[in-house]
């Protein structure tokens, strides 16, 4: 029998099935057939089968069905006959008001105080009242600026009011439009940006071209130290065994 570590090492079943194990896939042309197949595994076929119906159900009672004698000459016992009987409306319970309301008598005959009646009232506005409060406007803003005529600034305004200089490095931005010079309109490129300039040729899917073949010169390379210490965790993250 084996043992507990022997059944947690043992690999587990694949049911999916899987060709590959790509996870992007150039294609120029939707394939007749897709590589990866996904098969359902027995658990999954179990629970998609329908749920059977149970063996002792019965089905519903049909709305007519006969009554027996006994239950017609039968007498009710008190407890049957209190549980019948219907509920009874709460003693506190109130109909709801009516949307109209009624007006009292005491209402209609009311008769309004002097003080209702001159808060009844709607506010006027005079001409008089509003040439007066014109007038005491510009009087206070006249009086407010021949005062600020008369202010001086203290030196902390001052510096505040001073605008920020432009540094010293700043360089304006540049035209759209520049002359270029001689020397750039005679140049000549050299071959090797010649070489760099022309685009990149590569053979599609469907011609033979493998996305994942590696070169030689990128098998036989070495990390630099620099590369093999940015590839080492960081301290912080590390769980360090007690």
């Amino acid at each position: 029998m084996e043992s507990r570590l022997e059944y947690l090492a043992t690999p587990k079943k694949d049911y999916q099935r899987l060709q590959d194990k790509r996870s992007v896939y150039w294609l120029d042309k939707i394939p007749q057939q897709w590589p990866t197949v996904c098969v359902l595994t027995p658990r999954q076929m179990e629970l998609s089968q329908p749920k059977t119906i149970y063996e002792n159900y019965k089905s519903d009672r049909p709305p007519i069905w006969p009554v027996t004698s006994s239950a017609m000459n039968c007498n009710p016992t008190p407890r049957v006959m209190l549980l019948a009987q219907a509920k009874q409306v709460n003693q506190n319970w109130q109909p709801d008001r009516s949307v109209y309301s009624e007006v009292s008598e005491r209402a209609r005959t009311a008769i309004a105080s002097p003080r209702i009646i001159q808060l009844s009232q709607p506010k006027s506005y005079d001409s008089v009242d509003d040439q007066e409060s014109d007038y005491r406007i510009q009087s206070a803003r006249a009086l407010a600026f021949r005062r600020s005529l008369n202010t001086e600034a203290s030196p902390r305004l001052l510096a505040l009011a001073t605008p920020k200089d432009v540094p010293k490095e700043y360089l304006c931005e540049r035209p759209v439009q520049w002359l270029v010079s001689e020397a750039v309109k005679n140049a000549a490129a050299t071959e090797r940006v010649i070489r760099l300039a022309k685009p990149k040729t590569r053979r599609e899917l469907y011609e033979g071209f493998d996305p994942y073949k590696i070169s030689s010169a990128a098998k036989h390379t070495t990390a630099t130290p620099r590369l093999k210490e940015l590839c080492m965790p960081l301290p912080r993250k590390m769980k360090h065994k007690v």
